[in-house]
């Protein structure tokens, strides 16, 4: 991994300041969703929870565990708002 002022990604990566970055950035995912859910913006919506997914592997076992939660809510919503096919 490429050093940066002698650390190495992986080593900057396991400071606190990036998993709390991460919880608030997939908190923020999560209101966008919802707000894209309340307004029937469906691929907006599975935009964001896309996003949301997408780093959930940077978070603590313990964030990640909060955050599963809400993707999972969030997740049926979008799925139960989809069109069904006739």
């Amino acid at each position: 991994m490429k050093e940066t002022y002698g650390e190495s990604v992986a080593e900057l990566q396991r400071h606190p300041e990036f998993h709390i970055m991460y919880t608030h950035l997939g908190r923020s995912y999560a209101q966008i969703t919802k707000e894209y859910l309340r307004f029937d913006d469906l691929p907006e919506a599975a935009n964001a929870l896309e996003a949301m997914h997408r780093l959930m592997p940077q978070l603590t076992p313990q964030e990640r565990t909060e955050l599963s939660a809400t993707y999972d809510e969030l997740r049926k919503e979008l799925h139960d708002k989809q069109p069904k096919p006739r």
